[in-house]
């Protein structure tokens, strides 16, 4: 009988006791599903004493970023700069508030918005998404672009951001696209490129005023059941696009990653693999074998490049070589999610900042290091 690897054991053991201790959560979500249906009515029902819209002192601009913030805690610097950067950047933020903030906080966002939309958080992001778009449709219907997005990432918006966004030539862009890489009996590789992730679309204005955009949003149902938001949010939203062969790209991709790194130097695969985190032991002891006899050589870049590739059919990008992928691709997102993979990338990138080989903003650095802490 075949024996089964340690570190695999211990993964399903830990995927167990995630399920145990996440089980309320579960059926709290199976309980939410079932009463959506009477929740979406009332909420239709009621939706002026429900939803309150509040004035900002941006003024109005054919440019929207719809902004959903989830922050009961206080509102974060970050978001305030991230508002910020897009009034700077041409755009009316048109934040939803997804809880309440304190008057303080509410009034240091209105300074730096064009709209504020407080409702309650049934729906999770896309419940916020939709109820936003309805009433930016009403106010606004000739908007020449508009940007989606949640605060479930740090994300700095700089100029030369916004700027390849509007330039692209898709309808959708996203920040990034999920794949998995898979091999053939003679290892060739194909890629099952998957959606856009759900906390960044930039629509531009021919979709924004297409009737398949539209018809998602008036079929789509909210409900405050994380799963099936993702499912028919998240990954719908995606089909929705191939379905109706809509243009869609997103500016970082697992296929995107590998054929950039393949043009890079030893020394720079030295620094993606010294900011790499990983799931699988084997890899991360791989990569500390690779780093302890790094040199000039053909022979170590023909190796890491070896490295990098398995590590992408087996990990994710946006935990693995996140780092590297942020630098070289000239965006900075990082997800707050606080699972164990996504904490180790944060670690990385702050470790990077502090040795000086990449440059966070200094609110996201203060952040990240704060919810290390915490976590």
């Amino acid at each position: 009988m075949k024996q089964i690897e340690g570190w695999k054991v211990r993964r399903e053991l830990r995927r167990l006791r995630r399920q145990v201790t996440t089980l309320p959560e579960t059926l709290v979500g199976y309980l939410d599903l079932l009463l959506a249906p009477a929740r979406r009515r009332q909420h239709q029902a009621n939706f002026a004493n429900r939803v309150q819209m509040h004035d900002g002192a941006c003024p109005a601009r054919t440019q929207v970023a719809i902004y959903l913030i989830y922050q009961p805690q206080g509102l974060c610097p970050s978001s305030l700069a991230l508002c910020r950067d897009l009034v700077a950047g041409g755009f009316a933020p048109f934040v939803v508030l997804n809880a309440p903030l304190s008057d303080a906080d509410r009034s240091a966002l209105q300074a730096h918005t064009w709209k504020i939309m407080q409702r309650p958080n049934f729906g999770y992001d896309f419940g916020g998404y939709q109820d936003a778009l309805f009433s930016l449709r009403q106010i606004m219907p000739d908007a020449e672009a508009v940007i989606i997005m949640n605060d479930s990432i740090w994300l700095k918006l700089d100029q030369a951001l916004i700027a390849r966004l509007q330039n692209n030539p898709a309808a959708v862009v996203g920040l990034v696209q999920e794949s998995k890489l898979r091999t053939d009996p003679q290892d060739n590789l194909s890629v099952d490129l998957q959606n856009i992730q759900s906390y960044f679309y930039f629509i531009h204005r021919g979709f924004w005023q297409h009737s398949d955009f539209w018809r998602f949003w008036q079929a789509y149902k909210m409900v405050s059941n994380k799963k099936r938001t993702i499912k028919a949010g998240e990954i719908g939203f995606t089909k929705n696009l191939v379905r109706n062969a809509i243009p869609h790209q997103a500016l970082i991709s697992k296929t995107q990653f590998l054929e950039l790194i393949k043009t890079k130097d030893g020394a720079y695969l030295g620094f993606v693999l010294r900011y790499a985190v990983y799931t699988n032991p084997h890899l991360a002891a791989d990569r500390d074998a690779l780093l302890a006899r790094h040199d000039p050589s053909d022979a170590w870049h023909e190796a890491a490049q070896a490295h990098i590739r398995q590590t992408l059919i087996q990990e994710p990008l946006n935990g693995s070589f996140w780092v590297a992928a942020c630098d070289m691709f000239g965006v900075t997102v990082i997800k707050k999610n606080k699972d164990a993979l996504p904490e180790q990338m944060r670690k990385a990138f702050l470790a990077a900042h502090q040795d000086g080989a990449i440059m966070l903003a200094p609110e996201i650095a203060t952040e990240i290091a704060a919810s290390l802490r915490r976590d």
